[in-house]
């Protein structure tokens, strides 16, 4: 059975100005708001702490919302009462829930209330937590927001011509907690088959305030103590109604004689006007023959037996009609978020839009505050890994330099030797003619060039030894990227571009200070802006690639490394180039800067040798 074909589609905010004005009162007692931004992480959350929010607050919380029930007097976000950070640890579980086609409940109709004193409507509120993300065949990484992947409990129905939304619940006297919560999880039961009385504990989320109507208050179940999967029934209406139908029924034993004696005579009298004339006298002795024959077959067919008489009759009858009525249906948090209010929105439909808010805000503070948690975690390791890297340059700063100076000794070997043999030469061409000295000339070369080959050879191998040492440590061991999909999420939450595709990644580092600022703890904007910048490792002005912040290198194995790129390649390839790309094209960087050393070692050392000729040639 498929849930989400009964839900409203999901409008991504549009973008553009803010209305003017402050506003106008519409019909059927709502409020018109300015249209989101396109990108909610571009506005930072008020601060977190006010709990009782008065009817003004509640729209600059909630500008998104277009309607609002005029009787609204404030809204209390008791979830605030809650620990911190236990609802962020809480929906990274995800609870399977399923809706039932072979069983279902008889409509629930409330008690008729002659009065709503001392009455609360005490409504539940269930999530099933982040699921799995979906992979992309062509980059084997997560394709669906985090918004998409979490799915809110309720109830749909028909009113009038619209489809309307609900949460399970209903009306049940005022007193503590846990009495309302025992009394709503009766009412649940009985309106969906969900007993959620093994559930351990109950947040109280939020309550809404009305004037001269019963207030509203959301209870938030953890219903992950509960055994998977959480089937759901919907709700049944059986009605009987009254048809008619034409049906044979036999007829009774006089009438069945009377229509026989009718039938024979019809018969015999048929068979009278079919019987031939006589034309040529008595029939002839063969004729008579045939007709003998002919009577007995007749004898020695069975007789047939009598079919039953029947008459057709219109009978009145009843039957059972069996109609859907409210539907167990789950939604995306981000259906719901930016569902489309109107002016014929049902009361249900408004609530459930607020108590999403509150959620919102409520998961918004506990993801806040990871990412607080997170980012004090990566301020030593950032020092570590800072220290690590100038460690690792100064390495590298003193191998390039211990090379160059065995370069520049090799090449000064070589021109003391040349030195030292142009000497030779000066002094054995003392006394000869020229032609003894060109003579000599053709030995002298080909010295020259063995001392070159020489030279050549040694910085080669300086090269090939440095290259054998790095390919070795390459060997050995393989750093491989691994996302950190809770701590990514945990991000994700707060990106939300027009219609949640094509995310890249990154939001506004002053933005993420402003966010963490909303959070109680007496921070500056200074010291906020300190953490999201690592202490000012990264300019404020750039966006923070929270992609690649929740991703671990992880050094692992060759052996381990081969399985896992086998594994990437069946799952559609990493995104961008492969590990093993990466390093085939480093090596053929390296190729390439090592045969440019060689070509310039080569032209140095022709230039040398040329010197050297110039000066045997003078001489």
């Amino acid at each position: 059975m498929s849930w989400r074909g009964n839900g409203p589609p999901y409008r991504s905010p549009q973008p553009g100005p803010p209305r003017g004005g402050r506003g106008r009162s519409g019909g059927g007692g709502s409020v018109v708001q300015k249209p989101a931004r396109a990108n909610e992480c571009l506005v930072p959350l008020l601060p977190f702490q006010s709990k009782v929010r008065c009817v003004q607050e509640h729209k600059v919380r909630n500008p998104h919302r277009r309607q609002f029930n005029d009787a609204l007097t404030e809204v209390r976000a008791h979830w605030l009462d809650e620990e911190v950070g236990l609802l962020g640890k809480k929906v990274t579980e995800c609870v399977e829930f399923t809706v039932s086609d072979a069983e279902s409940v008889p409509e629930f109709t409330p008690e008729a209330a002659t009065s709503t004193a001392g009455k609360v409507n005490a409504r539940v509120f269930i999530v099933s937590g982040i699921s799995s993300p979906a992979t992309s065949q062509s980059s084997g990484r997560s394709c669906q927001h985090v918004l998409r992947r979490m799915d809110v409990i309720g109830a749909s129905y028909t009113s009038g011509s619209s489809r309307q939304l609900s949460s399970y619940g209903g009306l049940v006297s005022s007193g503590d907690d846990a009495s309302m919560v025992k009394a709503l999880t009766e009412l649940v039961k009985k309106q969906c088959g969900l007993d959620l009385s093994g559930v351990s504990k109950w947040t109280k989320m939020g309550e809404i305030l009305y004037e001269g109507q019963p207030n509203t208050i959301y209870f938030f179940p953890h219903v992950w103590d509960l055994p998977a999967p959480l089937t759901l029934l919907p709700q049944v209406k059986k009605t009987t109604e009254e048809y008619t139908e034409e049906i044979e029924v036999p007829v009774e034993e006089e009438k069945a004689e009377e229509a026989k004696e009718d039938e024979e005579m019809k018969d015999e009298e048929k068979k009278v006007e079919e019987e031939p004339k006589k034309e040529d006298g008595e029939p002839t002795e063969e004729k008579k023959e045939g007709e003998k024959k002919e009577e007995k077959k007749e004898e020695k067919k069975p007789a047939e037996k009598p079919k039953p008489k029947t008459v057709k009759k219109t009978v009145t009858k009843t039957r059972t009609k069996e109609e859907k009525t409210s539907i167990p249906t789950k939604f995306t948090l981000a259906t719901l978020h930016e569902y489309a209010l109107a002016q014929n929105t049902s009361h249900e439909t408004v609530e459930l839009c607020t108590a999403i808010d509150l959620f919102d805000e409520w998961l918004k503070r506990d993801f806040t505050m990871g990412i607080l948690s997170l980012l004090e975690e990566k301020q030593t390791e950032a020092k570590a890994k800072l220290a690590e890297k100038e460690r690792r340059l100064k390495e590298e700063q003193q191998k390039k330099r211990k090379r160059e100076e065995e370069e520049t000794s090799c090449k000064k070997r070589k021109q003391e030797k040349v030195e030292e043999l142009r000497k030779q030469w000066e002094a054995d061409d003392v006394g000869k003619t020229d032609e003894d000295k060109k003579a000599s000339e053709k030995q002298r070369d080909r010295i020259l060039k063995e001392l070159e080959d020489a030279v050549r050879k040694e910085l080669s191998q300086i090269s090939e030894k440095e290259k054998e040492e790095a390919d070795k440590e390459r060997r050995d061991k393989k750093t491989v990227s691994v996302r950190i999909q809770n701590l990514y999420d945990m991000f994700q939450y707060f990106d939300r571009p027009k219609g949640l595709v094509a995310t890249g990644n990154t939001i506004s580092r002053e933005w993420l200070a402003q966010q963490i600022l909303a959070l109680d703890g007496g921070r500056t904007f200074g010291k906020c802006l300190e953490l999201v910048t690592m202490h000012g490792l990264h300019p404020k002005s750039t966006s923070f690639n929270y992609g690649s912040f929740t991703t671990e290198e992880k050094v692992v194995e060759q052996k381990e490394a081969a399985q896992q790129d086998v594994e990437e390649a069946m799952q559609g390839g990493a995104e961008g180039e492969t590990d093993q790309e990466k390093e085939e094209k480093k090596e053929e960087e390296e190729e390439a800067g090592e045969k440019d050393d060689e070509m310039k070692d080569e032209e140095e050392a022709a230039e040398g040798e040329a010197e050297a000729n110039e000066g045997i040639d003078e001489e």
